[in-house]
């Protein structure tokens, strides 16, 4: 099994399938830096604050800092950066394995014909796209809990 044994519709949806695969993986660096930077704010601002109320540090300068924390905090908990990462990361690395087992023709690909081989890979991918969504709208998806 080779790249001569597909047609031209089956090769173009191998490559949006590796295309995908690098989309879902830069999407979770994206949110994962997000999600680090805000939480670094958060981190650093609630050790200093009673450090700068201690020292009797201008006011104005422990509202930002309070200020900073609790709008770093909003946007965390708003747009769930940590629960995208985890579900971006977990689709592109069963992306990425599938497409890898679709390569060397191992795991479940072992075997088969071309044609079965594509379906079983169509099949496949298209299962954990749709999980993929199925996350994205169960975790993401739903309302922020109210505190």
């Amino acid at each position: 099994m080779n790249a001569l044994d597909y047609d031209e519709k089956q090769k173009e949806y191998i490559e949006r399938m590796r295309a995908l695969t690098q989309k879902y993986f830069l999407q979770w660096r994206a949110h994962a830096f997000a999600h680090n930077a805000l939480h670094m704010v958060i981190f650093v601002g609630a050790v200093i604050l009673p450090f700068l109320i201690q020292l009797h540090a201008q006011d104005f300068i422990s509202i930002i800092v309070s200020a900073l924390v609790a709008v770093a905090a909003a946007i965390t908990h708003f747009f769930q950066f940590g629960d995208r990462r985890r579900i971006y990361r977990l689709t592109s690395e069963e992306l990425r394995r599938e497409i890898n087992y679709f390569d060397v023709h191992g795991g479940a690909y072992k075997n088969l014909k071309p044609d079965e081989a594509f379906e079983h890979f169509l099949d496949q991918t298209q299962k954990l796209i749709f999980q993929n969504v199925r996350d994205f709208f169960t975790v993401v998806g739903a309302e922020p809990s109210q505190p």
